[in-house]
């Protein structure tokens, strides 16, 4: 994939150059390999969040995420499943990475619940 993704930045640079009468240097570094959640682990990390708080508050179905993770190293050696917890609805500036965020204290029990139900699944 970022193969193909590098020729295709490398072709658009080109183009915007060659329309300006520019030539352009493409230097792309790689960095992360992307995430890709293997099944097994997957359905068990859906298993234990539908133990915790109900399937009705179980999302599975996301657009990929331009955002990079060093965890794509060991799922690709090991397997795994990167999970997100929902914290509530943040505005602007808010979010994980925001300027003004602000930790939810509140839901600490509900990710220990988890986490502990989904250790308690997979070691039976």
């Amino acid at each position: 994939m970022s193969d193909h993704c590098e020729r295709l930045i490398g072709e658009i640079a080109q183009g915007i150059a060659s329309a300006h009468a520019l030539t352009a240097k493409l230097a792309y570094k790689k960095g992360y390999p992307p995430l890709v959640n293997t099944s097994a682990a997957t359905a068990q990390a859906v298993q234990a969040a539908t133990a915790v708080v109900g399937r009705e508050q179980v999302e599975t179905a996301f657009n990929p995420s331009l955002g990079c993770e060093d965890f794509a190293y060991m799922v690709r050696e090991a397997g795994g499943c990167y999970a997100w917890v929902g914290a509530g609805a943040v505005r602007p500036g808010e979010g994980l990475h925001g300027d003004r965020y602000v930790f939810n204290d509140a839901i600490v029990p509900t990710v220990l619940r988890y986490f502990v139900t989904l250790v308690e699944q997979t070691l039976r």
